[in-house]
């Protein structure tokens, strides 16, 4: 029982010695550093007006503080001055604009001028500026006008709400807004049918939108931002009214839709004048002729400007589909009939996978830098704004006369090639927009340009390509250049797009954009 007592002695003096020993070792000299921290900071500092930020000094080492606030237009909370001394405050703004406060602080000795600062900045006083930028409630305003079929700016629209505005059916109207407040989210809803778009969401102060169906027209528009949170809102009841047509309906497109065929037309369609014997469907897959019949039509759910046609065969995407239509029974419900149209090719929706990724598709994020000479002759490569098939930018290339050898260039951005990623035992419809200036007058020889998509490693001139010129490519308009592509394995692929022109005595100019990759599925 003694020695017991003796060892618990011990133990409690050996705790003792080492608390104290940690005690001294942990009594170190207080490192001086700067550090303040905002309530706003993620929003960089934008608040409504009247709105307030809490402003934190937890600097190591300080001996006094001064925060000072711009006089008139701001307040410190529980004070009637503009300066304190505390380390938190809370200052509330009361004017829009751009607005300063400042922070004084005297270290107890050298500071580290941030928390992650290596080396002491020789200065044991300190001055930091806070920008805070004060927004105004937010609020928009909306114009409308109509559109000519020309696409030139016509005559105001009356916005308020019982306005009615006569459109004839099929015409446009475009609207666009006004806003302070620097809202970021823009929000337009046009109908739940009978327009097009139905809705937009997108950031242009523009937007064009399709009357299609007879009956009145709301609509609703939100500009809001997130943080610090602000909105407006404008609804007007019955702005649009839209009338009967005497002009003729056209098709505007055809398009496969899940195996079958729309035919989108210009207006509403008597769903009771489609007449099948009226109409010729061509299908063709690899120069074979695969007959068919139609087995139904219908109007389109929630879109009466669309017939859509079963046929006695599903559609796939390396099909060659046209539409004919002789003049019958076919009619607009505001009793308009159609007119004729001969061999409408059926267009594709592609979803192009390369959208939202970092491989700059459409040419609009990148520069020449983005897009170097690799090897061979010494090819032009640029990205300009002379011509664009979508948006703002395209790539003009000229491939040098009589070049021996090939010229080619790749996407690449910090030092690293973009890459994108291919399934195994998918179909890929790979393409690319061409407009084709000057083939160079060769005779009995197109250029030979592809874009190759290889795994890494050497280059291999048998790896997937895209022809994107051929031997009857008109020139002075955007062509539509593809193949239909499938990858050995899985991974990640590069881009190459390779130039050949040395039996040709004249430069070759063309412009490329948008690039498109799409899941597919092919005949069986």
């Amino acid at each position: 029982m003694r020695n017991l007592n003796i060892y618990k002695i011990l133990c409690i003096s050996l705790l003792a010695f080492y608390a104290c020993d940690d005690e001294q070792m942990l009594n170190l000299p207080e490192a001086n550093h700067r550090v303040i921290v905002t309530s706003e900071a993620n929003v960089e500092n934008n608040i409504n007006i009247g709105g307030h930020i809490d402003f934190g000094d937890i600097s190591s080492g300080v001996a006094s503080r001064t925060w000072t606030f711009p006089e008139n237009v701001s307040s410190i909370f529980g004070s009637d001055k503009n300066t304190s001394g505390e380390n938190t405050v809370k200052g509330f703004f009361n004017e829009v604009g751009v607005h300063n406060v400042t922070l004084n602080q005297v270290f107890k000795g050298d500071v580290y001028r941030n928390e992650d600062s290596s080396m002491p900045s020789g200065l044991k006083e300190l001055d930091t500026t806070i920008v805070v930028t004060v927004l105004a409630a937010v609020k928009a305003q909306i114009t409308g006008n109509y559109l000519n079929d020309d696409g030139s700016l016509g005559a105001p629209i009356s916005i308020s709400d019982a306005a009615l505005n006569e459109v004839t059916a099929s015409k446009k109207v475009r609207f666009s807004y006004t806003t302070i407040g620097a809202p970021e989210v823009f929000n337009w809803t046009f109908g739940t049918s009978g327009v097009d778009p139905t809705t937009y969401g997108g950031t242009n102060t523009e937007v064009d939108i399709q009357y299609k169906s007879l009956g009145n027209y709301d609509l609703k528009f939100i500009a809001s931002r997130l943080r610090p949170f602000g909105g407006d809102t404008i609804f007007l009841k019955d702005l649009i009214k839209v009338i009967p047509s005497t002009e003729p309906v056209s098709l505007d497109a055809v398009k496969a839709n899940e195996g079958k065929i729309d035919l989108e037309f210009s207006r509403d369609m008597d769903p009771d004048s489609f007449d099948v014997s009226t109409f010729v469907i061509s299908l063709e897959n690899g120069g074979t002729t695969i007959p068919t019949s139609i087995v139904s039509t219908e109007i389109k759910a929630g879109e009466n400007n669309i017939i859509t046609i079963t046929l006695n065969e599903v559609i796939y995407n390396n099909d060659t589909v046209k539409v004919s239509y002789t003049p019958g029974t076919l009619r607009t419900t505001d009793q308009v009939n159609a007119t004729v149209f001969k061999d409408k090719p059926l267009e594709f929706n592609l979803t192009n996978i390369l959208k939202g990724s970092n491989f700059d598709y459409s040419f609009e994020n990148s520069t020449d830098v983005n897009w170097p000479l690799a090897w061979g002759s010494a090819g032009i490569w640029n990205i300009n704004t002379t011509q664009a098939q979508d948006g703002n930018s395209s790539a003009y290339v000229e491939l040098p006369a009589s070049a021996d050898g090939f010229t080619w260039v790749q996407h690449v951005s910090n030092g690293a090639q973009k890459k994108v990623s291919f399934k195994a035992g998918k179909t890929y419809e790979i393409g690319a927009w061409v407009y084709l200036l000057d083939n160079g007058n060769s005779t009995g020889f197109a250029p030979d340009v592809r874009i190759y998509w290889k795994s890494t490693g050497d280059y291999d001139w048998n790896a997937p390509a895209v022809a994107i010129l051929s031997d009857d490519m008109p020139t002075g308009t955007w062509v539509y250049q593809k193949a239909f592509i499938n990858f050995g394995a899985d991974g990640d692929y590069e881009t190459i797009i390779r130039g050949w022109n040395n039996k040709n005595p004249n430069n070759v100019k063309f412009y490329i954009d948008n690039l498109t990759i799409a899941e597919v599925t092919i005949r069986p």
